[in-house]
């Protein structure tokens, strides 16, 4: 699952539009919607902030954790770096 389509689904999941979870997380829709597209990659304390507020911790996990050894570590260097 790609980064982009995992923050979707915690923003659904817990039960937030765009507009709605952008006022809890301080951003604005705009930067919502391109994390949620692909088109901007959050920081890790973004990241970490987002699942907090969706009350999704355990979708970082199984992102991190997916896949074999070189895949954790591409999916863990991408959080950390926004890259």
């Amino acid at each position: 699952m790609k980064l982009s389509a995992m923050m979707r689904a915690m923003r659904v999941k817990a039960g937030f539009d765009q507009r709605e979870l952008a006022t809890e997380l301080n951003l604005s829709q705009s930067c919502v919607s391109k994390f949620e597209t692909g088109k901007k990659i959050p920081s890790f304390p973004q990241m970490i902030h987002w699942a907090e507020v969706t009350n999704a911790k355990e979708l970082i996990i199984a992102y991190i954790a997916a896949g074999d050894g070189l895949t954790v570590l591409q999916n863990a260097m991408q959080l950390i770096t926004g890259g």
